[in-house]
């Protein structure tokens, strides 16, 4: 019984482990975030355009996915479509030392942590 109770928690607990989706990297040469997976293929890169004042998101095709406006009043990152259809927001968590990231209706759905062995910013999805 105890043998079963011990396993049923490990279980529990390996259940609600994070996990790491990918990795970001800033590219000095190029001026720009790279995206890598966690066998290390490049995904895409973040730059921002000091023309339309916001951040842009492209894939590995160079193809602009989406783009990312900072709002100052609500200290926010407010994330658009190609359309301009808002579709997530970005903010800072004090309490955890994080930027959480939540979808169009206010669900939690990841958050950015800097690693400081890695001296990276990682993105984890899942369990708050």
């Amino acid at each position: 019984m105890k043998t079963l109770l011990i396993l049923s928690f490990s279980l529990i607990f390996a259940s609600l482990v994070e996990a790491q989706t990918f990795t970001e990297k800033y590219n000095t040469e190029l001026q720009r975030t790279d995206y890598f997976d966690l066998q290390g293929k490049f995904l895409g890169y973040s730059k921002e355009n000091m023309q339309y004042n916001r951040l842009e998101y492209f894939d590995s095709s160079d193809v602009l996915i989406k783009f990312e406006r900072q709002s100052d009043l609500y200290l926010i990152k407010l994330t658009h479509d190609l359309n301009g259809k808002p579709i997530g927001t970005i903010k800072w968590n004090d309490l955890k030392l994080r930027y959480d990231v939540l979808d169009s209706t206010g669900i939690a759905i990841g958050y950015y942590r800097y690693n400081s062995a890695t001296r990276t910013m990682e993105y984890v999805l899942g369990i708050f």
